[in-house]
């Protein structure tokens, strides 16, 4: 029992919390994503909570290694408190049905919370409160490592380079999803601007998205009373300024048969700062679930939302194929004059 309590319940929780501290180092917006996904409370400090937990689970880990008695248990109760905080908001979430990623291990792991998630956390909590409990009789995982033979050691070793070994896989996975993609070719662009017969069939997938105000919003809700032209964008991407300035033309253009819809996975405030004009009527898919459902590789892009339930044209991808998708549909809105949409 005292290798487990002593040696490799520290040991796994420090690794644990290592990776997840450091991959969550170069994830900063995405963690902001996610509080704001999770429906933490406002008062909350976004970018000040987000830079500061990886490095609050590195230090955790290191307590984990190296600490023993009183400060061990200080170490292991404040990491069974913060797996529970985690834990609330996940169980609320799924509760709700509401697609959130937690950017647990930064994005290497993208799938939204969900039963596993929660077993692991109430695992590690469990983990937690035995050391906790068991740790005024322990003096640390560092003091049982200097007890070890030479075969303990090759072990421990073995063991810490298949740890590294999973560590840069996951590191290497890490990639934004949000990126910019070069425009297609012209004829992929005629494609996915005017659409096939195939999409136009293609039933709008089920996906949530989220008001400025934090209020859900379905795709399913959206092209109730006329199309909808959901344009995906993002700050710092040039391409993106490039197409969200013209878009008072485009929204005069195809007023009132189709409305444009400017969705983000940026966090709210961030995007309020880049572009205050447009960040209260903005949409906001803090994990790109929705961006996925719908085939979007990337920003800028667009896609039609027909007021009969499908997809009425596109995705289309990069600038210019966005603003191929915007003539397509200007043209039909221009040439029919008895409708109130465009896709029916």
């Amino acid at each position: 029992m005292s290798l487990l309590l002593e040696f490799a319940f520290p040991l796994v929780m420090a690794l644990l919390l290592w990776t997840s501290g450091i991959l969550k180092i170069f994830t900063v917006d995405e963690t902001i994503r996610a509080i704001d996904d999770f429906q933490v409370p406002k008062f909350v400090p976004r970018r000040i909570t987000a830079t500061a937990l990886p490095f609050v689970e590195i230090l955790l880990g290191l307590g984990f290694a190296v600490m023993g008695g009183p400060l061990l248990a200080l170490v292991a109760g404040s990491a069974a408190v913060i797996f529970g905080v985690f834990t609330y908001y996940m169980i609320r979430a799924v509760q709700q049905k509401r697609d959130v990623t937690c950017n647990c291990f930064g994005k290497s792991q993208d799938v939204p919370v969900g039963g596993a998630a929660i077993s692991r956390n109430i695992c590690l909590i469990l983990i937690s409160a035995v050391i906790a409990i068991s740790a005024q009789s322990t003096e640390g995982a560092v003091a049982f490592i200097s007890q070890f033979s030479q075969t303990d050691f090759a072990w421990l070793v073995l063991l810490l380079l298949s740890h590294s070994a999973v560590f840069l896989v996951l590191r290497s996975r890490r990639k934004r999803k949000i990126e910019v993609e070069e425009p297609k070719s012209e004829a992929s662009l005629a494609t996915a601007s005017q659409g096939t017969q195939a999409q136009q069939e293609l039933v709008v997938p089920r996906g949530e998205l989220r008001t400025f105000e934090d209020q859900v919003v379905t795709l399913a809700e959206l092209p109730h009373r006329r199309a909808q032209l959901l344009v995906f964008a993002q700050y710092g991407c040039p391409d993106c300024s490039l197409l969200l300035a013209e878009l008072p033309l485009w929204t005069r253009n195809l007023s009132p048969a189709v409305d444009i819809r400017i969705v983000t996975s940026a966090p709210r405030t961030e995007f309020q700062r880049h572009y205050p004009d447009l960040a209260l009527e903005a949409l906001y898919d803090g994990s790109f679930m929705v961006g996925s459902l719908l085939g979007m590789t990337g920003v800028p892009s667009a896609i039609l939302l027909g007021t009969n339930g499908t997809i009425g044209a596109g995705p289309a991808h990069g600038a210019e194929g966005c603003k191929s998708l915007f003539e397509a549909v200007d043209q039909v809105v221009q040439g029919v004059t008895d409708h109130s949409g465009v896709t029916n």
